[in-house]
């Protein structure tokens, strides 16, 4: 199987600019009672009539697993959960509704649950984002059951030297050899936003997407295959391959950004840089219009915990 810049994946596909959607208020205000009830909680304002977003509160309690529900009441946050895009996606996702300036904190402390639940939670920006998964979704004429297969057979080694072999030129560009330099620590990213846009949005919203494993939510999320963005099969693979080697962890992804939290860092120069590498053939944005060069991202790996991927 060939996944690659140049094979045709990027046509027919808009790009995440043209499923963007003015942002709307989604003030969230208040802790849901803890004991329990027969609504999950107040409605949501929809970010866009076309979504179909499920508002909360709409179904009864046994449309969110108990486990989920209990989970979230323990850990006392002010949340509100309400099933997400009903009928497009399987397995199911949940929305939650976090202070945006919070989100990333707030992800920390839910991650816990995850093995408990069955369920990984996800930053997936705001409602702009959520309108251009949900056009994904719509668009999408895969199964997740498809996605996820095809991602964990990809050879990711064969796939990275074909990258490598689409612009070799461009490859010795930028790994020049030039000094390792200081390292600029890479941080989140999803909810970086113009005071402007955290006034109007106020709150982030995460997902409850129903796995266990984060490498599986590009796949249900159909997130990829757009312009310069690889395949879904291909985000499946390489989270997936990083997990087992570096214990990546997928926190957040935006319409056009991935983000992933590391528990091992490369040790060595030569780690670092055939990361760094690896991280360039995934996404090329990471070194032409951020870091500069392929030694300046590896010397940012040594020092990082976060990993923050954007396709134009």
């Amino acid at each position: 199987m060939a996944f690659g810049r140049d094979r045709g994946y990027r046509l027919g596909r808009r790009r995440p600019s043209e499923v963007m959607a003015p942002l709307v208020p989604d003030p969230l205000r208040s802790p849901l009672p803890r004991e329990r009830r027969d609504s999950p909680g107040a409605p949501f304002p929809a970010t866009d009539p076309t979504t179909d977003f499920v508002a909360a509160g709409q179904g009864g309690a046994d449309e969110i697993p108990g486990a989920l529900r209990g989970a979230l009441d323990r850990l006392a946050l002010r949340w509100q959960l309400g099933e997400w895009a009903p009928g497009q996606v399987a397995p199911r996702c949940w929305r939650t509704l976090v202070p945006a300036r919070g989100a990333i904190e707030s992800w920390n402390r839910l991650r816990s649950l995850a093995d408990e639940t069955g369920c990984w939670p996800v930053v997936i920006g705001g409602p702009d984002d959520e309108v251009a998964h949900a056009a994904a979704l719509r668009e999408s004429l895969d199964s997740t059951d498809a996605l996820v297969r095809d991602g964990l057979v990809l050879d990711v080694d064969e796939w990275l030297t074909d990258e490598a072999a689409i612009d070799p030129d461009l490859v010795r560009e930028v790994d020049d050899g030039s000094p390792f330099g200081s390292a600029r620590v890479i941080t989140h990213r999803i909810l970086d936003a113009p005071p402007w846009r955290l006034r109007r949005a106020g709150n982030g919203t995460l997902l409850w997407v129903e796995s266990p494993h984060s490498w599986d939510v590009p796949a249900i999320l159909r997130f990829g295959g757009w312009n310069s963005c690889p395949p879904t099969a291909v985000h499946v693979a390489m989270l997936h391959r990083w997990h087992r080697r570096w214990g990546a962890e997928l926190v957040g992804l935006s319409r056009d950004r991935l983000e992933v939290a590391v528990a091992r860092q490369p040790r060595t120069r030569p780690e670092a840089l055939a990361l760094a590498r690896e991280h360039f053939l995934y996404c090329e944005e990471l070194v032409l219009a951020e870091h500069g060069s392929i030694r300046a991202l590896a010397a940012a790996l040594l020092v990082s915990r976060v990993w923050s991927f954007r396709w134009d």
